[in-house]
């Protein structure tokens, strides 16, 4: 139960047991092999080892395989029920459904217009490069959330901010950028996915680069290891690797040190691949 102990919908309350996945896997091909009834293989794994409810709650933060000693993968097993899913035609939840759909036809799940991605850098106060027209030394790709999210776009800016202070040189692909497409993969929709790769690739393609610099970790995670399934390979950083950089090379310091604060750091399990969690640090 180590990969049960470690999952995060797990500890929500949700119906998803990564080890009762395993061991209804190894009871249905027990059965079908010496029991009386061979024919349950032809059934959908969701009639047979784990209901859709549970292969929805998954959040494929790859916990379970991480600790497995054994070498089981759920979270791979799961995304490759989604998959079959899509392919049997099962409904999706309505979220789910509009998100893909926007998409397909936006590149952001959040229904915005392509040209409004880089809305947000033409109100800086200085200008920031389109990478597409202009070589950098590094391309960021700013992501659905920090591009569009009125929540978050002060944090973007602010992030923009501190790249100029330290005097890095960056751009971004403004209405070129697509959706990286690593929460459609693990939706299972492997179609749109690799359509969105195709959008991104062709607007790197018009870039001159030498790294791309993520702020989402999960286009820093499909970026780094999955695009170069397709004969590309990028160096690729997250943005906080960076500013530790900028810091280590003296281009970034700080000027009021704060002392006896308790912060909350949040652990992005696409970035760390380990357990999804709150740690404190004082």
């Amino acid at each position: 139960n180590r990969c049960q102990d470690v999952c995060p919908a797990n500890f929500q309350g949700h119906p998803l047991s990564p080890s009762a996945l395993e061991v209804n896997k190894r009871y249905l091909l027990k059965e079908a092999t010496f029991g009386s009834h061979p024919d349950r293989l032809l059934l959908p794994l969701t009639e047979t080892v784990l209901s859709a409810e549970a292969v929805w709650a998954c959040t494929t933060c790859y916990a379970c395989v991480r600790v497995c000693p054994v070498g089981n993968e759920p979270m791979a097993d799961i995304v490759d029920m989604r998959r079959r899913m899509l392919v049997d035609g099962i409904d999706l939840d309505s979220g789910v459904q509009n998100a893909l759909q926007s998409l397909a036809a936006n590149g952001n799940w959040m229904s915005k217009g392509k040209r409004l991605r880089g809305r947000w850098a033409k109100e800086m106060e200085f200008p920031i490069k389109n990478a597409t027209e202009e070589p950098v030394e590094n391309l960021w790709f700013v992501g659905d959330t920090a591009s569009f999210d009125e929540r978050v776009v002060p944090n973007t800016k602010m992030v923009a901010r501190i790249f100029q202070g330290a005097g890095l040189d960056f751009g971004i692909m403004y209405q070129n950028e697509s959706n990286a497409g690593n929460d459609v993969r693990r939706v299972g929709e492997e179609g749109l996915f690799e359509q969105l790769v195709e959008q991104n690739l062709q607007a790197f393609g018009k870039a001159q680069f030498k790294r791309i610099v993520t702020t989402d970790p999960h286009s820093f995670n499909t970026l780094k290891n999955e695009y170069p399934q397709y004969g590309v390979k990028f160096e690729v950083k997250h943005y906080t690797a960076v500013l530790v950089r900028l810091f280590e090379e003296g281009k970034l310091t700080i000027k009021n040190a704060l002392a006896h604060y308790k912060v909350s750091v949040y652990d992005p399990c696409y970035l760390g691949r380990s357990t999804c969690g709150v740690t404190s640090h004082r």
